[in-house]
């Protein structure tokens, strides 16, 4: 019975002691996050967006994958061999480096980063969507040669691939990663399709 309840014990404390380390951890990834971001330069609140991503979404099971190097260690899910970063930290840096942009491709860039920055840090949907409001704002500034942009659509997980308005850099019949939206005209016509991984 002793043996019992010392081994309980043991086991509590080494509980505990797991616990603070991953909540240090935690209070780790986030500020290093905000630091990260405290450098970027937008026309609106895009920064402050991302940094509310970050906190909302680093939690325990991303950084025991992880491990003690927190965002550093973490690599982007759905990257492609093309992209500057490798890493959740390195991700959040080119985010503050560009998220000034203001042309049609460069906005684009940032929306596919903002897509891989929730998809690595398993972010939800909504938490998405509300970084990417911002640059949807910009994208409706823009122009495609001649053409005016009108109308922007997102393009949500699940959804069947049309290869009207969907660009997949994977193979599947479902949207499993969006990495872009779906990009109209004011008669409907799509200026540029949305960039998904499939499976």
């Amino acid at each position: 019975m002793m043996l019992v309840t010392l081994l309980a014990a043991v086991y509590a404390i080494l509980a505990a002691a797991a616990a603070v380390v991953l909540l240090r951890r935690l209070w780790a990834a986030s500020r290093d996050g905000k630091s990260r971001l405290r450098k970027a330069d937008a026309p609106d609140d895009l920064p402050r967006r991302l940094v509310r991503l970050v906190r909302a979404s680093v939690d325990a099971g991303l950084l025991t994958e992880a491990g003690p190097g927190g965002l550093a260690d973490v690599e982007v899910r759905a990257r492609e061999a093309r992209d500057p970063y490798r890493t959740a930290g390195e991700l959040i840096d080119y985010l503050a480096r560009v998220s000034a942009a203001s042309g049609y491709a460069e906005v684009n860039g940032v929306i596919k980063a903002v897509y891989q920055l929730g998809n690595t840090l398993r972010a939800r949907e909504g938490d998405v969507e509300r970084c990417l409001e911002p640059l949807l704002a910009r994208l409706k500034a823009c122009k495609v040669g001649t053409s005016a942009v009108a109308r922007v659509e997102y393009v949500r997980p699940g959804a069947l691939l049309d290869a009207r308005t969907m660009a997949p850099v994977s193979y599947g019949a479902r949207v499993t990663q969006p990495l872009g939206v779906i990009v109209y005209d004011g008669g409907g016509r799509v200026l540029s399709k949305a960039k998904v991984l499939c499976g």
